[in-house]
């Protein structure tokens, strides 16, 4: 549990030490529950720091202990994590046949736990414009009824990076503002840097490549490796590739 609180003071590296510490001593234990956690923990924070293998092989671990401990809800957090982990390695088709199974599963065992998050991740990862549309909109009223706080901090990360794929500035923008009204009477590095990054990458994608957007971005960029977020420095990397060039004239 500190893991996660370090984590969304965006101090990833330390989490994962925390989940690491935790698996060893719930094994000393032999507390296969908390060492469940630990590799909930180490999955999350391998996925986030970019570390995709890795959070895949951890997944596995927390299955096989969800399995046997017969501790249904978890079953979907693990293939979300192994889903989105699968996406950034190229593998979509692999990643959805994992969400399609999920969802089902999420909504009979786990709806306020994980459903949102296994929405997220479909609205991410799929090629189907309907369905995404309407996974946003059901996880949207999903959370407007009220749900677990860690929903809301994966769900507004993964329909950001939805939007911006999808080049619905408006839309990354509208997120970042359900996210900072969430956050507003206690806001966290982590929900501040979402916003932002969200912002940001809005109005670098209407076409704003000025000095100013462009030295936010690259902010951004060094917040995110400075907290070990790697996964978050993919699009930021993507916009700051396709600027113009030192003398390179924009036609009209």
């Amino acid at each position: 549990m500190r893991g996660f609180s370090r984590a969304y003071l965006l101090e990833l590296r330390e989490a994962w030490q925390d989940g690491t510490d935790a698996i060893a001593l719930a094994k000393e234990a032999g507390h296969p529950r908390a060492q469940l956690l630990g590799h909930i923990m180490t999955s999350w924070t391998n996925y986030y720091m970019g570390n995709y293998e890795q959070s895949i092989q951890d997944c596995e671990y927390a299955q096989e202990l969800t399995l046997n401990l017969g501790a249904r809800r978890f079953e979907t957090q693990n293939q979300y994590y192994r889903a989105l982990s699968l996406h950034r390695l190229g593998h979509d088709d692999e990643a959805m046949a994992l969400l399609d199974e999920a969802e089902p599963a999420a909504r009979k065992y786990s709806p306020s736990f994980t459903l949102v998050r296994v929405l997220g991740g479909i609205a991410l990862i799929s090629k189907d414009p309907g369905r995404r549309q309407r996974v946003l909109a059901e996880a949207e009223h999903l959370l407007d009824a009220g749900s677990v706080s860690h929903n809301y901090f994966a769900f507004y990360v993964d329909a950001a990076e939805s939007a911006f794929e999808h080049g619905q500035w408006d839309q990354m923008e509208y997120y970042a503002d359900r996210m900072e009204a969430y956050t507003h009477a206690e806001p966290l590095p982590w929900s501040d840097f979402v916003s932002a990054r969200a912002r940001a990458m809005a109005v670098f994608g209407r076409g704003d490549q000025s000095p100013e957007i462009l030295q936010q971005l690259r902010q951004l960029r060094e917040q995110a490796n400075a907290a070990g977020l790697v996964s978050q420095t993919t699009q930021l990397d993507t916009a700051l590739s396709s600027k113009p060039q030192p003398g390179e004239i924009a036609c009209q």
